[in-house]
């Protein structure tokens, strides 16, 4: 996976979590993952598995497609010359 796609994905979580008043803490507690795990993923150093991100989807009520939809945004916000 390419670092900017692993970063939209990471910038999407970082939202979620952000908006839901969750610190990383919280989410790693919820999600039984490290606290430096998901600041590695918000931060596009690792990328989540698919499993993962469907329990994302579930903790925070969305669906695959929105989530994915989300990273597409911001890949190419951030993929935008123009």
């Amino acid at each position: 996976m390419n670092k900017e796609l692993k970063e939209s994905i990471g910038k999407v979580i970082n939202y979620l979590r952000e908006t839901n008043d969750l610190t990383q803490d919280e989410l790693a507690d919820m999600l039984d993952k490290t606290t430096n795990y998901i600041s590695m993923i918000e931060n596009g150093a690792r990328s989540p598995s698919l499993g993962l991100i469907f329990e994302i989807t579930r903790l925070f009520d969305i669906s695959l497609n929105n989530f994915f939809a989300w990273v597409e945004m911001f890949y190419d916000g951030d993929n935008n010359d123009g």
